[in-house]
């Protein structure tokens, strides 16, 4: 512990007075309306999550500010391992900085602004988004109390992610340096330029940041099934896998596969108390997160219930009123038969908005009938439950167009456009929030709809069915998968292959033709291209001087 403090004495103070500084010019005002009296559970709760967070950013100071510390003596030190992650992490930061200068302040644009209109500004969860993304953005607020200063905050973290996985790949995972260094650069950045990663990165959705941290977390995965691990880092992944695991429902499997690693790593020689304190740690802090996302719910129905809405009404319209008698009532417990009846043309989405199920109270009986009732019409129709899942789905990777697909583009270019109709950005744009308006709007609007390969009117452009496609990097997964099942590569193939099978478990459960649903599998399927091109291109290289 000397040790530590005679090493981060200065980091640590400067972390520590510049949140008292931030404490004492009370920055909070800049952004935070108070926590609202009508209730004195409410008042206890925002006490208690302004408290909570504003510990949570002395943290991330100390983090900034110990781990800047500890790259430059590292640097100086002359290791090779931060030296090419500073590198890395310096050029793409340099990047992400230019495009928040455009896309300032971020690409906001519907459910990331209720998150901060409803709830954040009045130290408040709306766990929609989840929970930790509320803990996350409101702990960033205290440091810098603007929306724009999650998003900038958020490059950092995102471009730490990527340096670190970078690096691994190249030092551990045979991903070689080209020779010229411009081109070296632009082969492994580009999957994480790639539009739709951008449009979402720059956002207040929890997938902007979540795609990255998976990303990191199956990099470290792979690590240290080879055997590379120390105690810290074990006890960091565990922590980061529970937090990965919670945020999106089928990000459980992170959870499964972190246990069968630890097992895989106590037959391989693992100390038998680390593999004990990593499986503690890891569900302990996945079901601390559960709970406390659980309660924050209100009715812990309502999720759930939304992602099956689709299916469960096109599933009603096509049962037999006598034959599914018993099934049909149980759907019509939570579902509007009026409703569905009048109109024939409206999907579950629609029906779960319009008839205001999320505002409902459900018992879990009803729930549980639902489920069941659901269940045994998938099966009693299979064409036309996989009938109705393939046609969101191939929506939501591209293939009927910008209109067809949901993306936050058109959203997002018009942010300050008065005439264009959005609730939650005419909230933002009336707001007294600092720094909330764009330096170059016109740039901006034009640079948005460039990166979505849109009009004004959401007419999908030429480019749009190439880097819009979520078919594309798919495919490359599974070729990824196919070749590293032959070659016996069996960490690759089982990290490749749960990403395949999370793709699965989307196409069943999402509620809506998102893009966003696959944006992990976008990311690192174009990594693994990455990382085929400069493979190919190196072995060219050795063959001429060969």
């Amino acid at each position: 512990m000397r040790n530590i403090w005679r090493r981060y004495k200065s980091p640590l103070l400067g972390a520590l007075f510049q949140w008292l500084f931030l404490l004492l010019i009370n920055t909070d005002s800049m952004f935070f309306a108070g926590i609202r009296g009508d209730a004195g559970q409410r008042i206890e709760i925002g006490k208690f999550y302004l408290c909570f967070t504003e510990l949570l950013s002395l943290g991330i100071l100390i983090f900034f500010w110990c781990g800047a510390s500890l790259v430059i003596r590292k640097v100086r030190e002359n290791n090779l391992f931060y030296r090419r992650g500073a590198e890395i992490f310096f050029a793409y930061f340099s990047i992400q900085m230019a495009l928040l200068v455009i896309l300032w302040p971020g690409t906001w644009a519907w459910d990331d602004i209720m998150v901060l209109q409803y709830r954040l500004q009045f130290y408040e969860m709306l766990a929609w988004q989840h929970i930790i993304t509320c803990i996350w953005q409101m702990t960033l607020l205290h440091i810098m109390p603007f929306p724009g200063g999650i998003v900038l905050l958020q490059q950092v973290f995102i471009a730490i992610c990527v340096s670190v996985s970078l690096v691994i790949l190249e030092s551990d995972f045979g991903l070689r340096r080209i020779g010229n260094k411009f081109f070296d650069f632009l082969v492994k950045m580009f999957p994480f330029l790639m539009p739709p990663v951008l449009l979402y990165q720059y956002s207040g959705y929890r997938i902007g940041m979540l795609v990255y941290l998976e990303l990191l977390c199956v990099v470290l995965l792979a690590r240290t099934l080879q055997g590379k691990y120390n105690r810290k880092g074990v006890f960091i992944l565990a922590i980061l896998l529970a937090i990965t695991a919670e945020w999106r429902s089928e990000n459980i499997l992170y959870l499964v596969l972190w246990f069968l690693a630890l097992y895989l790593l106590k037959r391989k020689g693992m100390k038998t108390w680390i593999c004990l304190a990593g499986a503690v740690l890891c569900l302990f802090t996945f079901i601390t997160l559960h709970r406390i996302q659980k309660a924050s719910m209100g009715n812990p129905y309502v999720y759930s219930i939304s992602s099956t809405m689709r299916p469960a009404v096109a599933l009603l319209k096509k049962a037999d009123s006598q034959r599914d008698k018993k099934e049909v009532e149980a759907l019509e417990k939570i579902i509007d038969e009026n409703y569905v009846r009048e109109h024939p043309e409206a999907n579950g989405e629609i029906v779960f908005v319009q008839t205001e199920i999320g505002l409902r109270d459900i018992s879990s009986n009803d729930y549980n009938d639902y489920m069941r009732a659901l269940f045994k019409l998938a099966i009693r129709y299979p064409g036309t439950f996989l009938g109705e899942r393939f046609s969101v789905f191939s929506d939501a990777m591209g293939i009927g167009g910008a209109v067809a697909q949901v993306t936050n583009v058109q959203h997002a270019a018009h942010l300050m456009d008065d005439s264009y109709p959005n609730d939650q950005l005419d909230f933002l744009r009336n707001s007294r929030w600092a720094l909330t308006k764009p330096r170059f709007s016109g740039l901006r609007e034009r640079f948005v709809l460039a990166l979505g390969q849109q009009d004004n009117t959401g007419k999908a452009k030429v480019l749009y069915f190439v880097l819009w496609n979520g078919f594309i990097p798919l495919i490359l997964l599974v070729g990824a998968f196919g070749v590293k099942l032959i070659k016996r590569k069996w960490i690759e193939s089982v990290l490749i292959g749960m990403l395949l099978i999370k793709a699965g478990i989307v196409i069943l459960a999402e509620p809506s033709p998102w893009i966003m649903y696959f944006l992990p599998q976008y990311l690192v399927g174009y990594v693994v291209l990455s990382f085929y091109i400069v493979k190919i291109l190196s072995n060219r290289k050795q063959e001429r001087m060969d």
